[in-house]
């Protein structure tokens, strides 16, 4: 499926948001909506703001992008999770890159595309990558991602082992891991379900809801999981079992 881009025409623009965020609304309606000034809530809010993050407007465009990161997380947090359209949340991945727990939202929730989920796993700490990892059923669909988080470091070694195996069972191949079936087959009978620790586990209801606190920090303790080290230039072996020592050769 190919994303659509930003700006959306006006007219698969939801109606109720045309007169704020439409091409062909007033540019004082424009501007007033740019800093958050109409009524409008939740994801509907952000869909505007992304919109005309997208104004042809300078100044329209730029008060909607500092709009959009000066949210506070209690009100963005939410609004993340209630967002169903893929564009404005591949817009929000990038545009609130620093903003860690934004991303969690933005993971967590379905409309994500996976293009966007590949994108964040390349660079995502520890902590997103197992979230990622959660959903599965993207993964099959998205196999990108299964790779992206294969070549992160931060990536637990037993997260990938787990997703190798299970991408293998289900018959998906990743290019992009070389000799994934000798890997999956390296691990058949060898992965023991092990207790995570992570706060992936955290329900997107607590993590994204209105009534989240916000500055408090995750009650998980963090993983004592040994990382990979970083992958090399050439082709790595997948034919070593979760087993191996953390100082053994990398996958």
């Amino acid at each position: 499926m190919t994303l659509a881009s930003l700006p959306l025409p006006e007219s698969e623009l939801p109606e109720a948001l045309r007169r704020f965020a439409g091409s062909s609304a007033p540019l004082p309606a424009r501007s007033m909506a740019a800093r958050g000034m109409v009524p409008v809530k939740g994801g509907d809010l952000l869909f505007v703001l992304a919109q005309l993050a997208h104004d042809p407007e300078a100044s329209v465009a730029t008060a909607a992008q500092a709009t959009l990161t000066g949210m506070p997380d209690a009100v963005l947090l939410p609004a993340l999770a209630q967002l169903g359209e893929p564009s404005v949340l591949d817009f929000a991945a990038q545009l609130l890159s620093e903003r860690r727990e934004a991303l969690e939202c933005i993971v967590e929730n379905r409309a994500t595309p996976g293009a966007s989920v590949a994108r964040l796993a390349r660079g995502a700490d520890e902590r997103l990558c197992e979230l990622i990892a959660i959903n599965q059923a993207r993964i099959l669909e998205h196999p990108a991602v299964l790779e992206s988080l294969y070549k992160n470091r931060h990536c637990r070694m037993s997260t990938i082992d787990r997703l190798v195996e299970f991408v293998a069972r289900n018959g998906v191949e990743v290019p992009g891991i070389p000799a994934l079936k000798l890997h999956a087959e390296a691990l058949e009978g060898q992965l023991i379900p092990e207790a995570s620790h992570s706060p992936a586990t955290t329900s997107s209801a607590r993590r994204c809801s209105p009534t989240r606190r916000t500055g408090t920090s995750s009650s998980a303790p963090p993983p004592t999981t040994t990382r990979r080290p970083a992958p090399t230039d050439g082709p790595r072996s997948c034919a070593t079992s979760s087993s191996r020592s953390p100082s053994g050769s990398a996958r």
